[in-house]
């Protein structure tokens, strides 16, 4: 698998963001293993040299924090009560879901915003007037015309009807995995000044990817010449993102 090769100014930002980072953990680190190492020594070793390792390790220094204070029943304490605060919101917040989604009140649709997509247009308003029994030859009668009614508008708006289904995701699996290799390579670390800019970008790669970019589970081959291999007898498409 093919990346674009950085520019020496790219690379060094990159390297000088990575010792950035490693500082960031070594200084959000050290203080906990300092406080760990010193729980191993003695008063007169933390006073005298706090940076230097015990001379052997003690766990006197725990024995006398629970004699000095019930720690173990303030733990107790405070298992005690996270349980019993989340217990009580997941009991309350449930309740209220419940309201929220069953019972009918004032200003009610101003604050929850229905899912249901392509507000306002025949689709919803035919959905919202309808309300067939969900166990019933209507509903299924209504589901089947809804869904004829979204793919026309598909075909009207010259879009292409996913070929996914529960537990098959034939095209959308590809296609997420398809944008997050697009983002990683050419969207994250860079600013775009405009719309076009970004369509420009996007339709450059989407070329690159298909007939440039060679993919290891596609037997070092483009996705192009992997379809030339498969359909040697058909015309090779334009490129397109798959």
């Amino acid at each position: 698998m093919t990346h674009f090769k950085l520019s020496p100014k790219q690379k060094a930002a990159r390297v000088f963001s990575y010792l950035f980072m490693a500082l960031c953990v070594l200084v959000a680190l050290f203080p906990i293993v300092w406080v760990v190492l010193s729980s191993f020594k003695t008063n007169r070793e933390i006073l005298s040299n706090g940076l230097q390792l015990p001379s052997t390790f003690s766990f006197s220094g725990y024995k006398q924090a629970l004699e000095m204070a019930p720690i173990l029943k303030f733990f107790v304490n405070s298992l005690i009560v996270s349980f019993a605060s989340t217990a009580l919101n997941v009991f309350i917040l449930a309740m209220a879901g419940y309201v929220f989604a069953k019972k009918k009140f004032r200003f009610k649709k101003s604050h929850i915003r229905d899912p249901v997509p392509f507000h306002g247009d025949p689709i919803h308003r035919a959905h919202e007037s309808e309300n067939p029994s969900r166990n019933s030859s209507a509903c299924f009668a209504f589901r089947s015309s809804w869904y004829s009614a979204f793919h026309n508008k598909l075909v009207q708006a010259g879009m292409t009807q996913s070929m996914s289904r529960v537990a098959h995701c034939i095209d959308n699996g590809p296609m997420e995995g398809f944008w997050g290799i697009l983002k990683r390579e050419r969207y994250y670390g860079r600013r775009f000044t405009g719309k076009q800019e970004l369509v420009q970008m996007i339709e450059t790669y989407i070329h690159y990817y298909n007939t440039r970019r060679v993919q290891r589970n596609l037997g070092v081959l483009t996705p192009m010449e992997k379809h030339a291999l498969a359909s040697p007898h058909k015309k090779r498409p334009a490129a397109l993102g798959c």
